[in-house]
Protein backbone atom coordinates (compact mmCIF):
# COMPACT_ATOMS: atom_id res chain seq x y z
CA UNK A 1 0.00 0.00 0.00
CA UNK A 2 1.73 3.63 -1.02
CA UNK A 3 1.07 6.14 1.07
CA UNK A 4 1.08 9.66 -0.17
CA UNK A 5 0.20 9.14 -3.25
CA UNK A 6 -3.44 10.36 -3.77
CA UNK A 7 -5.84 7.75 -5.75
CA UNK A 8 -8.17 9.09 -8.71
CA UNK A 9 -11.71 8.64 -7.39
CA UNK A 10 -10.69 8.07 -4.26
CA UNK A 11 -13.70 6.82 -2.19
CA UNK A 12 -12.21 7.65 1.49
CA UNK A 13 -11.88 11.00 0.96
CA UNK A 14 -14.59 12.01 3.69
CA UNK A 15 -12.45 13.11 6.03
CA UNK A 16 -14.71 15.88 7.01
CA UNK A 17 -17.49 13.82 7.44
CA UNK A 18 -15.63 11.73 9.41
CA UNK A 19 -14.52 14.44 12.04
CA UNK A 20 -18.42 15.33 12.60
CA UNK A 21 -19.23 11.87 13.29
CA UNK A 22 -16.24 11.35 15.56
CA UNK A 23 -17.86 14.40 17.66
CA UNK A 24 -20.92 12.95 17.54
CA UNK A 25 -19.85 9.92 18.98
CA UNK A 26 -17.72 11.47 21.29
CA UNK A 27 -20.83 13.57 22.60
CA UNK A 28 -23.07 10.95 23.21
CA UNK A 29 -20.59 8.35 24.92
CA UNK A 30 -19.54 11.27 27.40
CA UNK A 31 -23.39 12.51 27.93
CA UNK A 32 -24.15 9.13 28.73
CA UNK A 33 -20.93 8.50 31.00
CA UNK A 34 -21.87 11.35 32.56
CA UNK A 35 -25.63 10.57 33.07
CA UNK A 36 -24.55 7.20 34.70
CA UNK A 37 -22.10 9.10 37.57
CA UNK A 38 -24.77 11.65 38.15
CA UNK A 39 -27.08 8.45 39.64
CA UNK A 40 -24.36 6.16 40.97
CA UNK A 41 -22.72 9.63 43.49
CA UNK A 42 -23.18 8.71 46.96
CA UNK A 43 -22.93 11.91 48.43
CA UNK A 44 -24.03 15.33 47.45
CA UNK A 45 -22.84 18.75 49.52
CA UNK A 46 -23.49 22.53 48.74
CA UNK A 47 -22.17 25.61 49.83
CA UNK A 48 -18.88 24.25 50.65
CA UNK A 49 -15.82 26.14 50.86
CA UNK A 50 -12.65 26.03 48.70
CA UNK A 51 -10.27 22.84 48.69
CA UNK A 52 -13.31 20.88 50.31
CA UNK A 53 -12.03 17.66 49.29
CA UNK A 54 -9.05 17.93 50.28
CA UNK A 55 -10.94 18.21 53.86
CA UNK A 56 -12.77 15.20 53.13
CA UNK A 57 -9.54 13.00 52.47
CA UNK A 58 -7.75 14.69 55.51
CA UNK A 59 -10.97 13.20 57.53
CA UNK A 60 -11.07 9.75 56.11
CA UNK A 61 -12.77 9.51 52.93
CA UNK A 62 -12.04 6.57 50.49
CA UNK A 63 -13.90 7.04 47.96
CA UNK A 64 -13.54 9.92 44.98
CA UNK A 65 -14.33 13.62 45.37
CA UNK A 66 -15.03 16.22 42.80
CA UNK A 67 -15.69 19.68 43.57
CA UNK A 68 -17.68 21.85 41.18
CA UNK A 69 -18.02 25.25 42.29
CA UNK A 70 -19.35 25.41 45.82
CA UNK A 71 -20.90 21.50 45.16
CA UNK A 72 -18.76 18.75 46.36
CA UNK A 73 -19.72 14.86 44.70
CA UNK A 74 -18.88 12.01 46.41
CA UNK A 75 -18.57 8.12 45.41
CA UNK A 76 -18.09 5.42 47.27
CA UNK A 77 -16.26 2.45 45.96
CA UNK A 78 -18.59 0.56 44.18
CA UNK A 79 -20.58 3.89 42.75
CA UNK A 80 -17.19 4.59 40.35
CA UNK A 81 -16.73 0.72 39.44
CA UNK A 82 -20.60 0.81 38.16
CA UNK A 83 -20.00 4.62 36.32
CA UNK A 84 -17.23 2.97 34.51
CA UNK A 85 -18.75 -0.38 33.72
CA UNK A 86 -21.49 1.11 32.62
CA UNK A 87 -19.65 4.18 29.76
CA UNK A 88 -16.90 1.18 28.97
CA UNK A 89 -20.80 -1.01 27.58
CA UNK A 90 -21.87 1.99 26.15
CA UNK A 91 -18.81 2.16 23.69
CA UNK A 92 -18.30 -1.36 22.98
CA UNK A 93 -22.18 -1.15 21.85
CA UNK A 94 -21.67 1.54 19.98
CA UNK A 95 -18.14 1.50 18.32
CA UNK A 96 -17.76 -2.44 17.90
CA UNK A 97 -21.06 -4.22 18.12
CA UNK A 98 -23.22 -1.39 16.05
CA UNK A 99 -20.44 -0.97 13.25
CA UNK A 100 -20.12 -4.96 13.19
CA UNK A 101 -23.48 -5.31 12.47
CA UNK A 102 -24.38 -2.30 10.43
CA UNK A 103 -21.18 -1.00 9.25
CA UNK A 104 -21.80 2.41 11.06
CA UNK A 105 -21.81 3.69 14.82
CA UNK A 106 -23.90 5.79 15.68
CA UNK A 107 -22.01 9.07 14.14
CA UNK A 108 -21.37 7.31 11.47
CA UNK A 109 -24.96 6.07 10.41
CA UNK A 110 -25.87 10.03 10.82
CA UNK A 111 -23.30 11.46 8.55
CA UNK A 112 -23.87 8.10 5.97
CA UNK A 113 -20.41 6.63 6.51
CA UNK A 114 -19.67 3.09 6.62
CA UNK A 115 -16.65 0.89 7.68
CA UNK A 116 -15.70 -1.66 4.96
CA UNK A 117 -12.64 -4.23 3.77
CA UNK A 118 -10.42 -4.01 1.12
CA UNK A 119 -13.47 -5.61 -1.30
CA UNK A 120 -16.26 -2.97 -0.07
CA UNK A 121 -17.95 -5.46 2.13
CA UNK A 122 -18.75 -4.86 5.74
CA UNK A 123 -16.09 -5.33 8.10
CA UNK A 124 -15.66 -8.62 10.43
CA UNK A 125 -16.13 -8.47 14.32
CA UNK A 126 -12.79 -8.86 14.82
CA UNK A 127 -11.28 -6.26 12.57
CA UNK A 128 -13.97 -3.62 14.22
CA UNK A 129 -12.89 -4.85 17.79
CA UNK A 130 -9.09 -4.29 16.70
CA UNK A 131 -9.93 -1.06 15.11
CA UNK A 132 -11.38 0.15 18.66
CA UNK A 133 -8.83 -1.19 20.99
CA UNK A 134 -6.04 1.41 18.93
CA UNK A 135 -8.62 4.21 18.65
CA UNK A 136 -8.74 4.04 22.62
CA UNK A 137 -4.73 3.38 23.32
CA UNK A 138 -3.55 4.89 20.28
CA UNK A 139 -5.61 7.07 17.77
CA UNK A 140 -7.63 8.98 20.72
CA UNK A 141 -4.17 10.30 22.19
CA UNK A 142 -4.10 14.36 22.27
CA UNK A 143 -7.33 13.99 19.65
CA UNK A 144 -3.96 13.66 17.16
CA UNK A 145 -2.38 10.89 16.23
CA UNK A 146 -5.87 9.75 14.47
CA UNK A 147 -6.39 12.85 12.83
CA UNK A 148 -2.79 13.05 11.41
CA UNK A 149 -2.36 9.30 10.21
CA UNK A 150 -6.32 9.83 8.49
CA UNK A 151 -5.49 13.08 6.72
CA UNK A 152 -1.94 12.53 5.16
CA UNK A 153 -2.13 9.14 3.85
CA UNK A 154 -4.11 8.21 0.89
CA UNK A 155 -6.07 5.97 1.11
CA UNK A 156 -7.05 7.61 4.36
CA UNK A 157 -7.08 5.32 7.52
CA UNK A 158 -5.79 6.17 10.94
CA UNK A 159 -3.20 3.80 12.67
CA UNK A 160 -6.41 1.17 13.66
CA UNK A 161 -7.80 0.88 10.04
CA UNK A 162 -3.90 0.01 8.60
CA UNK A 163 -4.19 -2.99 11.71
CA UNK A 164 -7.68 -4.06 10.74
CA UNK A 165 -7.34 -3.95 6.83
CA UNK A 166 -10.53 -1.53 7.20
CA UNK A 167 -11.69 1.88 5.26
CA UNK A 168 -14.32 4.50 5.79
CA UNK A 169 -15.88 5.00 2.72
CA UNK A 170 -19.25 6.78 2.03
CA UNK A 171 -22.36 4.53 1.99
CA UNK A 172 -22.52 4.93 -2.50
CA UNK A 173 -18.82 3.38 -2.41
CA UNK A 174 -20.56 -0.17 0.26
CA UNK A 175 -19.67 -3.20 -2.58
CA UNK A 176 -17.17 -2.07 -4.56
CA UNK A 177 -13.22 -2.44 -4.18
CA UNK A 178 -11.44 0.90 -2.70
CA UNK A 179 -8.85 0.39 -4.71
CA UNK A 180 -9.93 0.00 -7.81
CA UNK A 181 -9.12 0.01 -11.31
CA UNK A 182 -7.09 3.30 -10.99
CA UNK A 183 -5.08 2.29 -8.06
CA UNK A 184 -4.38 -1.33 -9.81
CA UNK A 185 -2.44 1.05 -12.40
CA UNK A 186 -0.44 2.53 -9.98
CA UNK A 187 0.65 -0.81 -8.12
CA UNK A 188 1.12 -2.92 -11.55
CA UNK A 189 4.98 -1.57 -11.76
CA UNK A 190 5.22 -3.35 -7.87
CA UNK A 191 5.60 -7.63 -9.54
CA UNK A 192 1.78 -7.83 -10.01
CA UNK A 193 1.02 -9.93 -13.21
CA UNK A 194 -0.80 -8.33 -15.86
CA UNK A 195 -2.02 -9.53 -19.02
CA UNK A 196 -0.70 -10.84 -22.37
CA UNK A 197 2.08 -8.17 -23.89
CA UNK A 198 2.01 -5.86 -20.79
CA UNK A 199 5.05 -4.34 -19.92
CA UNK A 200 5.61 -2.57 -16.73
CA UNK A 201 6.30 1.65 -16.94
CA UNK A 202 9.93 2.17 -17.92
CA UNK A 203 10.48 -1.91 -19.63
CA UNK A 204 11.18 -2.31 -23.24
CA UNK A 205 8.52 -2.09 -25.97
CA UNK A 206 7.64 -5.14 -26.95
CA UNK A 207 9.32 -5.94 -30.82
CA UNK A 208 12.55 -3.62 -29.67
CA UNK A 209 16.29 -5.05 -31.27
CA UNK A 210 17.94 -8.02 -29.30
CA UNK A 211 21.02 -8.22 -27.68
CA UNK A 212 23.85 -7.54 -30.48
CA UNK A 213 21.28 -6.91 -33.26
CA UNK A 214 22.69 -3.90 -35.61
CA UNK A 215 20.58 -0.91 -34.88
CA UNK A 216 18.73 1.03 -37.41
CA UNK A 217 19.71 3.32 -39.79
CA UNK A 218 19.02 6.97 -38.56
CA UNK A 219 16.59 8.96 -40.30
CA UNK A 220 17.94 10.62 -43.51
CA UNK A 221 21.61 8.75 -42.88
CA UNK A 222 22.94 6.58 -45.18
CA UNK A 223 22.21 2.64 -45.36
CA UNK A 224 23.75 0.35 -43.35
CA UNK A 225 26.91 -1.42 -45.10
CA UNK A 226 26.20 -4.91 -47.20
CA UNK A 227 28.07 -6.71 -44.74
CA UNK A 228 26.21 -5.74 -42.08
CA UNK A 229 27.86 -3.32 -38.96
CA UNK A 230 29.73 -6.49 -38.26
CA UNK A 231 32.12 -6.16 -41.12
CA UNK A 232 36.42 -6.00 -40.66
CA UNK A 233 37.23 -2.62 -41.01
CA UNK A 234 39.96 -1.22 -43.78
CA UNK A 235 43.08 -2.16 -43.12
CA UNK A 236 45.67 0.07 -41.27
CA UNK A 237 49.28 0.62 -42.62
CA UNK A 238 51.97 -1.32 -40.74
CA UNK A 239 55.06 -0.29 -38.77
CA UNK A 240 57.51 1.31 -40.90
CA UNK A 241 55.85 1.77 -44.01
CA UNK A 242 56.33 5.40 -45.77
CA UNK A 243 53.71 8.23 -44.59
CA UNK A 244 51.36 8.92 -47.06
CA UNK A 245 51.80 12.00 -49.46
CA UNK A 246 51.30 15.24 -47.46
CA UNK A 247 48.78 17.41 -49.92
CA UNK A 248 50.28 20.66 -51.49
CA UNK A 249 50.89 23.78 -49.31
CA UNK A 250 49.24 27.42 -50.03
CA UNK A 251 51.49 28.24 -51.76
CA UNK A 252 54.26 28.01 -53.53
CA UNK A 253 57.84 26.09 -51.77
CA UNK A 254 60.04 28.83 -50.23
CA UNK A 255 63.05 29.71 -51.96
CA UNK A 256 66.93 29.13 -50.78
CA UNK A 257 67.12 32.50 -50.02
CA UNK A 258 63.81 33.28 -48.12
CA UNK A 259 64.31 30.05 -46.51
CA UNK A 260 64.60 30.00 -42.78
CA UNK A 261 68.11 28.30 -41.29
CA UNK A 262 68.13 24.55 -40.04
CA UNK A 263 69.02 23.32 -37.17
CA UNK A 264 72.76 23.04 -37.40
CA UNK A 265 73.63 25.35 -40.66
CA UNK A 266 76.01 28.29 -39.78
CA UNK A 267 75.17 31.58 -38.84
CA UNK A 268 76.39 34.76 -40.97
CA UNK A 269 80.26 34.96 -39.74
CA UNK A 270 80.71 39.53 -40.64
CA UNK A 271 78.07 41.82 -40.72
CA UNK A 272 78.37 41.92 -44.79
CA UNK A 273 77.24 38.33 -44.94
CA UNK A 274 73.91 39.59 -43.66
CA UNK A 275 71.65 41.24 -45.76
CA UNK A 276 71.15 44.98 -44.71
CA UNK A 277 73.27 44.93 -41.97
CA UNK A 278 75.00 48.62 -41.75
CA UNK A 279 78.32 49.39 -39.74
CA UNK A 280 77.27 52.45 -37.32
CA UNK A 281 79.43 55.43 -38.33
CA UNK A 282 81.35 56.76 -35.01
CA UNK A 283 80.79 60.58 -34.51
CA UNK A 284 83.32 63.35 -35.19
CA UNK A 285 86.07 64.34 -33.10
CA UNK A 286 85.57 67.90 -31.75
CA UNK A 287 87.83 70.68 -32.06
CA UNK A 288 86.57 72.98 -29.33
CA UNK A 289 88.82 72.66 -26.51
CA UNK A 290 87.66 71.73 -22.85
CA UNK A 291 87.56 74.37 -20.26
CA UNK A 292 89.92 74.45 -17.28
CA UNK A 293 88.02 72.83 -14.47
CA UNK A 294 87.72 75.72 -11.43
CA UNK A 295 90.61 76.39 -9.07
CA UNK A 296 89.74 75.26 -5.92
CA UNK A 297 89.29 78.09 -3.21
CA UNK A 298 91.16 78.46 0.23
CA UNK A 299 89.72 76.40 3.07
CA UNK A 300 88.42 79.13 5.74
CA UNK A 301 86.56 79.18 8.81
CA UNK A 302 82.87 79.17 8.06
CA UNK A 303 81.45 81.81 9.87
CA UNK A 304 79.47 81.04 12.96
CA UNK A 305 80.81 77.49 12.84
CA UNK A 306 79.94 75.44 16.28
CA UNK A 307 82.28 75.63 19.02
CA UNK A 308 83.24 72.20 20.02
CA UNK A 309 80.33 70.54 18.32
CA UNK A 310 77.89 72.91 19.61
CA UNK A 311 74.69 73.57 17.51
CA UNK A 312 73.89 76.39 15.74
CA UNK A 313 70.78 76.84 17.55
CA UNK A 314 72.43 76.71 20.83
CA UNK A 315 74.47 79.23 20.10
CA UNK A 316 71.41 81.27 18.30
CA UNK A 317 69.95 80.77 22.06
CA UNK A 318 73.19 81.34 24.12
CA UNK A 319 74.06 84.67 22.36
CA UNK A 320 72.30 87.24 24.15
CA UNK A 321 73.90 85.49 27.48
CA UNK A 322 77.17 86.38 26.04
CA UNK A 323 78.93 89.30 27.77
CA UNK A 324 79.13 92.50 26.30
CA UNK A 325 82.85 93.61 25.24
Amino acid sequence: MAYGMPLQGDPTNVMGRRIVAYVIDFLLLAGIGIAVFAVTKDQVYTSAPAHACESLRAGGLSGSCVQIGSRVYVWKGSGIALGYGIGALANILDLVVLQAVVGASIGKLIMGLRVVDAQGRKAGFGSVLLRWILLIFVDNLCFVVGLLTASLTHPHRRVGDMAAGTYVVALADVGRPVLGPAAADQYGAYGQPGPAGWVPPGGAPQGAPGWGAPPAAPYGGPPSPPGGWSAPPPPQPTWGAPPPTSPPGWGAPPTAESAPPTWGSPLPSSPEQTPGWAEPTPPPPSTTPAPPPPADDPPGPEPDAPVDGESWWNKALNKDDEPET
